[in-house]
């Protein structure tokens, strides 16, 4: 899975394989994808580590660049927690 995201009562599914759009809410989605190592940087996305490429400050925001060039916001709110998060990884998985 690269990421998910909430859009009204339905849940955009993305994953290499494709993407599906699912009657389902981003929190019960978040609960049954904890064995997943991900983060949820803005209340409407959860996205999977493997999926990140590089995380991009905007002032006081930022944004996180996955492989396939979509651009996922991070909220000010949880700038340090994405931020903290990414640095657990190994440094060869991310690019600069």
């Amino acid at each position: 899975m690269l990421y998910l995201k909430s859009e009204l009562h339905y849940l955009l599914v993305v994953t290499t394989a494709g993407q599906a759009l699912i009657l389902a809410n981003l929190k019960d989605a978040i609960g049954k994808c904890r064995e997943l190592d991900g983060i949820q940087p803005h209340r409407s996305f959860w996205v999977s580590r493997s999926a990140i490429v590089r995380f991009k400050k905007l002032g006081r925001e930022g944004v996180l660049v996955l492989h396939d060039h979509t651009e996922i916001p991070v909220s000010r709110s949880k700038v340090k927690a994405v931020q903290l998060f990414l640095e657990q990884a190994p440094l060869s998985s991310l690019s600069p």
